[in-house]
């Protein structure tokens, strides 16, 4: 990521966070940016093999650098807007994140897109950019002068706001509800319909006509008793058939004499 693309960032940032500008002692305090993006640096050992101590606007490809922040921070560049007879460096002031104190890692100008460790002032006017390394969980930041300098602080600067969580959605109502929500809903409701009914009617309003109240239906008539069982009849007594006297045999009638033959005549 270029320095043109974080000043375009840092200007972003800068119209968003409504406190910008702040007065410091250099001129004015105009933008923060907290990236977790790599940022070019001049290779110091590069530059040492050539004896190029000083800085300047451009480097050739071999001294630059790109270096991520440390894992578990990230970088915090401010952006300083040094007026005339006024400068600033790298010296000046510390970040403290949430407690943790972070010196000042580079400087850079306006015109240049990397920060360079043999940059030490600038002289205004111009502006300038100072990056610091500062814990990534970090929530806000205080401009702080580095001890032995009588410089004015700036405090409560945010670098990020935790987003709150999300309300967990309600519990779908079922459809037909418990017989008690059932119950509790139309009680509430026969309420609220008393003060309706008991409102009279304006002078002008004619009464709609009343509709036929709906007959409440009959009861549910009881089942007929069962009829009691009646006994069963008892079966009829055979009395036994009495024994008829056999019928007397018929007096044997003697049979009839024969006739005795005439006497023949003759």
């Amino acid at each position: 990521m270029n320095m043109t693309k974080c000043f375009c960032l840092a200007a972003l940032l800068a119209l968003t966070a409504g406190a910008f500008p702040y007065n410091i002692h250099a001129g004015k305090l105009t933008s923060l940016l907290r990236t977790t993006d790599a940022q070019d640096f001049v290779d110091i050992t590069e530059a040492l093999k050539t004896n190029d101590l000083k800085p300047a606007e451009t480097i050739p490809d071999y001294m630059r650098k790109n270096v991520p922040p440390e894992e578990g921070t990230v970088y915090v560049i401010l952006s300083v807007s040094v007026e005339e007879g006024r400068s600033i460096s790298i010296a000046d002031y510390i970040l403290s994140a949430d407690g943790t104190e972070c010196p000042c890692r580079g400087l850079a100008s306006e015109k240049m897109d990397f920060f360079d460790p043999r940059c030490f002032k600038l002289n205004g006017p111009t502006t300038a950019k100072l990056l610091f390394q500062c814990p990534e969980n970090a929530e806000n930041c205080d401009l702080l002068p580095a001890p032995g300098f009588p410089l004015a602080s700036v405090k409560n600067l945010v670098l990020f706001k935790k987003a709150e969580p999300e309300p967990a959605p309600a519990p779908a109502a079922s459809e037909e509800g418990s017989p008690a929500e059932a119950a509790g809903a139309d009680a509430t409701a026969t309420e609220e319909a008393k003060p309706a009914e008991e409102a009279k009617p304006a002078a002008e309003a004619k009464p709609a006509p009343a509709k036929a109240e709906a007959k409440p239906k009959e009861a549910a008539k009881p089942a007929p008793a069962k009829a009691e069982a009646k006994p069963a009849p008892k079966p009829a007594e055979t009395k036994p058939a009495e024994a008829k006297p056999a019928p007397k045999p018929a007096e044997a009638k003697p049979a009839p004499k024969p006739k005795q033959e005439e006497e023949s005549w003759f």
